[in-house]
């Protein structure tokens, strides 16, 4: 686990509690699903219909900077918006922090 709180940018933060989004709205850690965890080629996101999902994913390394951002692609199911996008080519494996409009969430990437 990471200690926190550590600052990663404007839009998230690491807090002992988990990962938050102040984006557009906080979202908590449980309300976001991504699998497969840990990832090797695409990722999907779960997220509540509610929050504004929008269609990038931005990429963070452990020290908070943006590593890349990849265009998902997003599908309404129910209450919920699930979105698919690449994990990035050029990304070693590792804890990476991601995040989007509204939502944030951390994914192990395994190459």
């Amino acid at each position: 686990t990471i200690p926190g709180p550590h600052p990663v940018n404007t839009d998230l933060s690491i807090a002992a509690g988990g990962l938050t989004s102040t984006r557009l709205q906080t979202v908590r850690p449980a309300a976001v699903r991504i699998q497969p965890n840990p990832a090797s080629e695409l990722i999907e996101v779960t997220v509540p219909k509610a929050v504004v999902a929008g269609e990038y994913v931005d990429w963070y390394d452990g020290q908070g900077r943006q590593v890349d951002r990849t265009r998902a692609t997003a599908e309404t199911a129910g209450s919920s918006m699930k979105l698919t996008s690449p994990v990035p080519a050029a990304l070693p494996s590792g804890l990476y922090l991601i995040g989007g409009a509204g939502w944030a969430g951390r994914v192990v990437v395994l190459k």
